[in-house]
């Protein structure tokens, strides 16, 4: 009988402890769940700030097309800018008549008081990165300027700077402008005619909506 009572003592001792094995491994889960679910929470917070900061931004950038749109009216219905928009980035893209003469870096009034208006557009809007992109025709540059300009390259280079300086000059952060020449190297049209080399004839603001340019179209 002893033998028997000191047997089952000893299974019960064993379940006993299973019992609180098990109860530890519960009580374990429950506390996994609960961390778990307070960082799935988090997470889905922190998911639904993010979205609603994306709203927000895609709104503002709208906005900001919309008030070049507006602006700028008058110049688009006279087909001197054309203006559009992508998910990430604005294009205002400005023929070269307005803003320089033939073979020259030095903006013309026109031009100032285009940029002038863009200015005015973009200081109300902040992290936005700007470049500037200039682009010509494939015709030679003339000798009077050559030894200035060697090439398109170097032209729609200094055009482009040129741009940069003037929106400074209009309280745009230097931080948040770049300028670069393209030359006769990204045509828009043919240059085998007059309105051809007239479209590849100009200079391109690139607006970002992201803290980056890369990737922007032309």
């Amino acid at each position: 009988n002893n033998t028997a009572l000191g047997k089952a003592l000893s299974q019960t001792a064993k379940a006993n402890e299973k019992i609180d094995a098990l109860q530890n491994r519960m009580e374990g889960k429950e506390q996994l769940n609960k961390v778990l679910s307070s960082g799935l929470s988090e997470k889905v917070q922190w998911i639904s700030d993010i979205s609603t900061e994306k709203e927000k931004e895609l709104e503002n950038f709208k906005n900001t097309y919309e008030s070049l749109v507006k602006t700028l009216g008058d110049e688009v219905k006279r087909g001197e800018i054309k203006i559009s928009r992508a998910v990430d980035t604005l294009l205002v893209k400005i023929v070269d008549k307005i803003l320089f003469a033939s073979g020259k870096t030095t903006i013309k009034k026109s031009g100032r008081e285009v940029l002038q208006k863009i200015g005015d557009v973009l200081e109300t809007v902040k992290n936005r990165q700007i470049m500037i992109k200039g682009h010509t025709d494939n015709v030679p540059i003339g000798k009077k300027i050559k030894e200035k300009f060697p090439s398109n390259w170097e032209l729609s280079a200094a055009r482009a700077a040129s741009m940069v300086r003037m929106l400074v000059m209009e309280g745009i952060e230097p931080e948040r402008l770049a300028a670069v020449g393209y030359g006769q190297y990204q045509p828009v049209a043919r240059n085998d005619t007059e309105e051809g080399r007239r479209r590849n004839r100009r200079v391109v603001l690139l607006i970002s909506r992201d803290a980056s340019i890369r990737g922007a179209m032309r």
